[in-house]
């Protein structure tokens, strides 16, 4: 199997997929982790919360699950290294697969951290009510603008979920610090 092959990303990220054992291989995941950089931006938010996306500790009731709104197709190269037409492609087929993917989640909560258009245009109209405002940087000095996280209920296929929303930076809630990231994850709950 090479790239370009149909299945090529499913086993070149999850080796021990064999058909249907999908919950498996997805658990293992975040065992290896071939991410962590880009998951531990939400991994404070989410121990906060009392959850962790690693199963494997015991210091956490939930398992967090990571989705992707633009594409929850694994793509290579990564999103932001996509041309805008293959990006377009790939946000019209892949937004319906994430909004199935959802409806079948049914999610209590869900971390949202993209660009405001994205949101605005494709998970809801409005931000919701700011719950928790970063003034200062992590150096301890004052932000020239703050940063607000915004709370929103939705009814997604019949069950309210609650919508937690902050602008993207280079990684989600990359601009906030990790003591304000638990603080937010504690406010969620």
């Amino acid at each position: 199997m090479r790239k370009g092959d149909s299945n090529y990303d499913i086993f070149y990220r999850f080796p021990n997929f064999s058909g249907n054992n999908y919950e498996l291989v997805w658990n293992e995941y975040f065992r290896k982790e071939p991410f962590h950089q880009w998951f531990s931006a939400f991994e404070p938010i989410l121990n906060g919360m009392g959850c962790s996306y690693y199963s494997y500790s015991n210091s956490y009731f939930d398992t967090a699950i990571h989705t992707d709104i633009c594409s929850p197709i694994a793509t290579d190269p990564i999103w932001g290294d996509l041309g805008q037409a293959q990006q377009n492609i790939l946000l019209n087929a892949g937004l319906q697969i994430w909004n199935e993917l959802v409806k079948d989640l049914k999610p209590d909560i869900m971390l949202v951290s993209i660009k405001q258009n994205l949101f605005i245009n494709y998970i809801a109209q409005h931000f919701g009510n700011p719950i928790y405002t970063v003034t200062h940087n992590s150096d301890g000095t004052l932000r020239d603008i703050p940063t607000h996280i915004y709370s929103q209920q939705k009814i997604l296929n019949g069950k309210s979920t609650k919508i937690i929303f902050a602008n993207s930076a280079n990684k989600p809630f990359d601009k906030i610090t990790n003591i304000d990231k638990l603080k937010i994850g504690r406010v969620i709950i």
